[in-house]
C-alpha cells in the first residue's frame, strides 16, 4: 500500500474535479440516483462536522490534546471564511471538549458545506413553495461526477492507495458514519481486509483518530437512543 506518500498539504490525485474533506464525505453520503442523503440527518450532520474540524487538523490550525481542541501556536487566520468563524468560536471558548464541539457544529455543518458546493457550481439550488414556507432541495448539475465520488474512493480502498492524509480522513469517517457499507456494497472480503489495515494509518496522527473516534462514538449512542 502506498500510503501518505506525500506531504500534508498534498492534493488528491484523480480523475475528476477535487474536492474539500468535508464537501467529498457530504457528497459521498448522498445516494447517486435520488441524491437524497443515505445516513439519517444526525449521524450525516455529525459526519461532517468532523469532516470541517479534520480540514482544521490537517491545515494545522488545531490539535486534540487531552480530549480538547488547542489552537496552533502563532495561528494565523484561516483563508476560508467558513472555517475562519469556526476556528473565531474555538478560540473564545477552548474549554470545552471534543464531543461538545462536534455537536454544536453539526447544526451547521451540512449548511456549510451545501453552500461551498453551490458556490463551485457542483450543486444547484432548487427552491419549492410549501403551505407554511418555501424548501429548498439540492441536485448535482452532474450527476456521474456524484456517482465519481464514491467509486473513486471504493477504488482507493481496493488498492489500499491511499496517498493523502485527506482521503485516510475520509475513509476513518465513512467507516465511523457506516456510509462505507454504500461504497463497498459490492466488495469482495479483501476490501473490508485492506480497511483494517489503512485505518491502522490513523494511529500516526492522533488528532484525527481522537476526531473520528468520537463522532463515531456520539452516532452509536445517537442510534441507541433511537431504539430505546
Amino acid at each position: 500500500m502506498s500510503l501518505l506518500a506525500g506531504a500534508r498539504n498534498s492534493q488528491r490525485v484523480n480523475t475528476g474535479q477535487q474536492f474539500a474533506l468535508a464537501d467529498d464525505f457530504y457528497l459521498i453520503g448522498l445516494d447517486d440516483r435520488t441524491s437524497r442523503p443515505r445516513l439519517h440527518a444526525k449521524a450525516m450532520s455529525l459526519g461532517t462536522a468532523a469532516a470541517l474540524l479534520s480540514e482544521l487538523v490537517l491545515a494545522n490550525h488545531i490539535r486534540v490534546t487531552a480530549g480538547r481542541f488547542e489552537v496552533a501556536y502563532r495561528y494565523r487566520r484561516a483563508p476560508e471564511p467558513e472555517l475562519a468563524a469556526m476556528m473565531d468560536v474555538i478560540i473564545a471558548e477552548p474549554h470545552h471538549t471534543v464531543p461538545t464541539w462536534l455537536a454544536y457544529f453539526a447544526q451547521t455543518s451540512t449548511e456549510v458545506v451545501l453552500d461551498r458546493l453551490v458556490k463551485s457550481g457542483f450543486l444547484r439550488e432548487e427552491a419549492s413553495r410549501g403551505l407554511l414556507r418555501s424548501k429548498s432541495t439540492y441536485t448535482p448539475t452532474d450527476q456521474s461526477a456524484l456517482s465519481w465520488r464514491s467509486l473513486r474512493i471504493a477504488h482507493v480502498i481496493n488498492k489500499r492507495d491511499v496517498r493523502t492524509w485527506e482521503d485516510l480522513a475520509l475513509i476513518g469517517l465513512l467507516v465511523a458514519t457506516r456510509l462505507t457499507d454504500f461504497v463497498l456494497w459490492n466488495a469482495d472480503p479483501t476490501d473490508r481486509e485492506s480497511l483494517k489495515v489503512i485505518l491502522g494509518g490513523l494511529n500516526d496522527e492522533p488528532s484525527l483518530h481522537a476526531l473520528i473516534s468520537q463522532v463515531e462514538a456520539l452516532i452509536a449512542a445517537a442510534v441507541l437512543a433511537q431504539r430505546k
